[in-house]
């Protein structure tokens, strides 16, 4: 559909020792992280230190099709790829598109949907939730609709 296209190639580094999530009960040291290993989103300590985690590696734009000349993937490593239509240079319609990805390379690399965004917004939504509530005492559900009105 000529649709004009904007792409960064971002970099996920491993969580800061400092953020990690530490358990009450354990203070000790933490186990060190395995590379390769998929990362507990917990161990961000929220959106904005992961945010702060992500590096951009390389960018890209054209017309339908995006090439990135040469880059150097880490091995146990984890990227991120953001595509976006540039509206002010062509169609923002992608009806009947197809999406291809292909890379050359000498190892293997596993793709597949980013979760974290959603994995953290969970996790938050989750500390929201009163762990032993006091009887008697509104849930922080019920203060909050009755704020609202």
């Amino acid at each position: 559909p000529k649709a004009w296209l904007k792409a960064q190639l971002v970099a996920q580094l491993p969580p800061k020792e400092e953020t990690r999530h530490r358990e009450p009960t354990n203070l000790g040291p933490l186990d060190p992280l395995v590379p390769g290993a998929p990362i507990d989103p917990r161990d961000y300590s929220g959106r904005r230190n992961w945010l702060g985690r992500c590096r951009k590696v390389a960018e890209a734009s054209g017309k339908e099709l995006l090439i990135f000349p040469h880059v150097v993937l880490c091995e146990a490593s984890t990227y991120l790829l953001y595509v976006k239509v540039d509206k002010n240079k062509g169609p923002a319609n992608l009806e009947g598109g197809r999406w291809t990805l292909e890379l050359i390379g000498s190892g293997e690399v596993e793709g597949g949907r980013d979760t974290m965004e959603e994995d953290l917004e969970e996790l938050t939504r989750r500390s929201w939730l009163e762990k032993d509530p006091e009887p008697g005492k509104p849930t922080r559900q019920e203060r909050a609709v009755a704020s609202r009105k």
